[in-house]
């Protein structure tokens, strides 16, 4: 996912012509560097700032950030989810030999179907959050 914000990032940087402002004051360079040097990647480092605020602002950045903590709050879901399912087949698998072939069919039947409605609900805010990428007309 780091990726994925990584390269929107260079995307967006490279597509909304971020304006260079002067430099501000810079500490002194160290003996071994120019002071031009300094200067230069202080003035990249404002354009940075400049196209990453810009970003922050337009539609875009606003639509990534909403796609990003949906993709986050799945994410989350699907783990407590996961955890909820290994606690209920370890409780399961803790139970005598004989009770467990009892109730084994019943979990399995019910685990299941437990995943299908989870699956088609989490599919369906998949789409939801895939559509928010979708072009608007």
């Amino acid at each position: 996912m780091n990726f994925l914000v990584a390269l929107a990032a260079l995307t967006l940087l490279a597509g909304c012509g971020a304006e260079l402002s002067a430099p501000t004051p810079t500490p002194p360079a160290p003996p071994a560097l120019p002071s031009r040097i300094w200067g230069f990647l202080g003035t990249l480092g404002e354009a940075a700032e400049n196209a990453t605020e810009r970003i922050r602002q337009s539609a875009l950045g606003q639509r990534l950030q909403t796609v990003l903590s949906e993709l986050s709050a799945l994410h989350w879901e699907a783990r407590a989810r996961a955890a909820d399912y290994g606690a209920e087949a370890k409780a399961l698998l803790e139970l005598s030999a004989a009770d467990l072939r009892a109730r084994g069919a019943a979990f399995a039947r019910k685990f299941r179907k437990r995943l299908g409605r989870d699956h088609e609900e989490l599919q369906r805010r998949w789409d939801g959050i895939r559509d928010l990428w979708a072009p608007q007309d």
